[in-house]
Order: structure tokens, then C-alpha cells, then sequence
């Protein structure tokens, strides 16, 4: 009967193999980006950050408006849903 250390072993790839693994695994060295092509990338990014800005800034009075305006909407709405929900606890 053999020792549970022997049949380890006997699993173990022979040293040829895990040579050719180990250089499977190599990878090619990592390429330095020169300042050219650095300063190409950034201004690239910006430019394209650039094109994607808004057209046009809103005012701050347009914007009090939308506020006013979506605030007197939440209220009407608001308003609705108590007197529909008066109207249904009072037919009970």
C-alpha cells in the first residue's frame, strides 16, 4: 500500500512540463506611451468632454420658474389625492 506522499507525486506533471507553463505565462513587456502621444490623448478627451457641454446655460430666473412651476404642479396633485381619498373614506 503506498503513502498518501507518494501519490502526490506520482500526480505531479514531470519538470518538463511546468517549463513549458512557466514560459506560456510570460507576458512582453509593457510599452512606455511617449509625451506625444500622452498630450494627443488629453486633448482628445477634453475636446470630446467640450462637444458634449450644454448649448446654453439656463437662467437663474428660467430655473426659479421650473421650480415654481413643478412645485405649484406637486401641490395641485397633492390637493387631488386628499380630496379623491375624502371622497372615498366618506362613502364608507
Amino acid at each position: 500500500m503506498e503513502s498518501p506522499h507518494q501519490q502526490v507525486q506520482e500526480l505531479a506533471p514531470p519538470p518538463a512540463v511546468q517549463d513549458v507553463r512557466r514560459e506560456l505565462v510570460r507576458h512582453p513587456a509593457a510599452r512606455r506611451v511617449g509625451l506625444v502621444d500622452r498630450v494627443a490623448l488629453f486633448v482628445g478627451v477634453q475636446l470630446v468632454a467640450w462637444s458634449r457641454r450644454p448649448r446654453a446655460i439656463p437662467s437663474h430666473e428660467s430655473r426659479a420658474d421650473q421650480l415654481r412651476l413643478n412645485r405649484d404642479r406637486l401641490i395641485r396633485e397633492l390637493a387631488a389625492e386628499r380630496m379623491h381619498y375624502g371622497m372615498l373614506s366618506s362613502q364608507r
